[in-house]
């Protein structure tokens, strides 16, 4: 005798953050001002905090640094 036991799971992607960069790679000389537009993704099943980081120079930024995004949403930054 014996006895089976069925187990479906559904396993999905709980936490996920997609980035779409306008730009991945610039050079910026002397008295140049540039900005890019970048999007952060929230494409998971739970909400979620982000922070950005930029690797660069002192006088580089990023607006916006921390955020929370719910399932699906996107934020511009």
């Amino acid at each position: 005798m014996q006895r089976k036991n069925s187990i479906k799971a559904d396993i999905g992607e709980c936490y996920a953050l997609e980035v779409n960069l306008e730009k991945e790679k610039d050079s910026v000389c002397s008295g140049e001002s540039k900005s890019y537009n970048a999007a952060v993704k929230n494409s998971g099943t739970l909400s979620q905090n982000a922070t950005l980081k930029l690797d660069g120079p002192e006088w580089a930024g990023i607006e916006n640094t921390s955020f929370s995004l719910k399932p699906g949403e996107e934020k511009g930054v």
